[in-house]
């Protein structure tokens, strides 16, 4: 008696059967649909990136006291822990040895700076600046019309005061001076106060 052959695997009908079961199991895992898991920690930094994104809005923001009030001659005037007061200015033509440019004359600002705060705090001259009425904005002039009072650079204990002259050279007359007074090197926060 001869032996039949045996049938290839894909002549087989179990073969087929179960090729077709396992095709429509996996359609229909495909089919159901995938659950998302989110966190709270995921909510909080898609809520910080939302608000990293949108525009600031500057109509309902007011800017700083600082920045609405110019001070005059007499006013005490505090920024942080620094308290400002310009006591009284001067105008000179110079002296023999050092004299400001044609149409130009030293104003010689008298100012006094308080610690108010509890901690140390620095003073300079360079934290002044000045600007007039043709929108210029110059550092202090160096010079010696004021060498016995000029402010130096120092620290101030909490309490503590100094008082010194800072000088410009600026249009003679101009009756739109403003002393700019900016002590934080990291803050743009100043204090103004017109001159006349």
């Amino acid at each position: 008696m001869s032996k039949r052959p045996k049938k290839p695997l894909l002549k087989r009908w179990w073969f087929w059967a179960l090729a077709i079961i396992l095709f429509f199991m996996l359609i229909d895992d495909e089919d159901e649909p995938i659950e998302t898991v989110i966190s709270e920690d995921d909510i909080a930094v898609t809520e910080e990136v939302e608000a990293e994104s949108e525009p600031e809005s500057s109509v309902d923001e007011e800017p700083p006291e600082e920045a609405l009030t110019a001070y005059n001659v007499g006013d005490t005037a505090q920024l942080n822990d620094h308290q400002l007061t310009v006591l009284k200015v001067e105008k000179s033509n110079g002296n023999n040895y050092d004299q400001p440019k044609e149409g130009k004359e030293f104003v010689i600002v008298s100012v006094q700076i308080e610690n108010v705060g509890s901690n140390e705090v620095s003073y300079n001259s360079f934290d002044f600046e000045m600007s007039n009425s043709q929108g210029q904005i110059v550092e202090p002039a160096f010079t010696i019309v004021d060498s016995d009072t000029s402010l130096e650079s120092g620290d101030l204990a909490t309490g503590g005061s100094v008082t010194g002259t800072v000088a410009f050279e600026q249009p003679k007359d101009d009756q739109g001076l403003k002393l700019h007074y900016e002590p934080g090197f990291w803050s743009n926060d100043q204090i103004t106060v017109n001159i006349k």
